[in-house]
Order: structure tokens, then sequence, then C-alpha cells
């Protein structure tokens, strides 16, 4: 089993560190985006104002807080002399720059003139040809770096992503016959399948660092 000491620092806990990173990357990459959004929303309408000013100053806000999160998460932070551990460490920081680039191209990669501009939380606007060939192109890397984190992850990191597994494997399976059901009695809408797929995410994550941490 490798040693998880090597990558906690000193007075901060490995779950801390982690929602520090996480967290302030996630909260960067949604400020660019709304600044870009906006950008492209008030070019397209042909008009700067006050409102645009609150806008830039908000998003400009959450920049910072989300760098000075990742910087206070990645403080002191020091490579393992393990090289199976220092491997482990670099395919987990690169998946995670890796997941903050796509989630940025994202953002930034809606056509002009979309309704993207002035929605950047939906999740079905349209995106460029150029980004979405870039994004798919990228899944081949992705892949890799999921198969070098299952050749370097110690037991007990294992133990808890396949805990969160199974806890979304159930999730997609009541999830989706639920609202299937629900959306044929008249109850619910049409089934959203990225919606059951970002519920699945979400309760895996939260399974597999708990189970973690705990």
């Amino acid at each position: 089993m490798t040693n998880t000491d090597d990558i906690r620092s000193e007075g901060m806990s490995p779950l801390k560190r982690a929602a520090l990173v996480i967290g302030g990357v996630l909260i960067a990459v949604f400020a660019l985006g709304v600044m870009a959004g906006y950008t492209k929303a008030a070019l397209e309408g042909g008009s700067f104002g006050w409102k645009s000013l609150v806008v830039y100053l908000v998003a400009a806000g959450l920049l910072l807080g989300g760098t000075w999160m990742v910087r206070r998460g990645v403080t002191k932070f020091a490579l393992s002399k393990s090289p199976k551990m220092r491997e482990y460490q670099l395919v987990v920081l690169g998946t995670c720059l890796l997941g903050a680039v796509l989630g940025g191209l994202m953002q930034l990669g809606a056509p002009a003139g979309s309704e993207a501009g002035l929605n950047i939380l939906s999740y079905n606007a349209p995106i460029s040809p150029a980004v979405a060939a870039v994004m798919l192109a990228s899944l081949p890397l992705l892949a890799w770096l999921y198969y070098r984190w299952h050749k370097t992850a110690d037991e007990h990191e294992q133990a808890a992503y396949n805990f969160g597994a199974v806890l979304g494997i159930y999730t997609y399976f009541f999830a989706s016959i639920g609202w299937w059901v629900a959306w044929r009695g008249g109850l619910l809408p049409e089934p959203d399948g990225l919606a059951i797929f970002w519920a699945v995410i979400i309760v895996w994550s939260i399974g597999w660092i708990w189970h973690r941490f705990r």
C-alpha cells in the first residue's frame, strides 16, 4: 500500500486540501465562463453599462477567490519519493488540470449570438465545432489517465472508489427507472439523460470522498 502521508500538508487534512483545490478550480472556471459569456452577450447586444461593471467585479472576485483556494490547497505540496505514489499524484493533478481546461473550453466555446451567451449554465447550449473536436480528441488522453490511476492507486483508494461506484450504479438504477415511470404517469417531464448522468457522478464522488477521508 502506498503511503498517503506523503500528500499531507502541515496542519491540513487531505480532505480539506482536495476540497480547496477542486472547489477553487470549479469556481475559477465558472468565473471565466461568466466573463466570456457575458462579454459575448454584451457585444451581441451592442451595449456595456453599469450592470456589466457589476458582473465583471463579481466574476473577478470569484476568480481571485478560486485562485486563492487552489494556491492554499497546493501550498507546501511535495511529490512523494515513492515512484508509484509520485505517478499517482501526477495522474490526479493531470486529470484535474485536463478537466479544468475542458470546462473552460466548454464555457468559452459558445458561438456568438447563441443562447449560451445569455445562459452559460445551460448544458444543452451549442458550442463551436472546433471546441467540440478538441474535447472529443482529449477523450483518449482522459481514458489513459484513468487507466494509470487504477494502476497506481492503493488499496484504500480503490476501495473508496468502488464504494462510490456502487452508490453511483444504484443512483442510476433508481433515478432512471423512477423518472421514467413518473414520466409515463404524467408526474414529471421526459427523463433527461444528462441530468441523471450528473446525479450519478455527484453521488459517486461524494461516496468516494466520504469513504476515502472518513
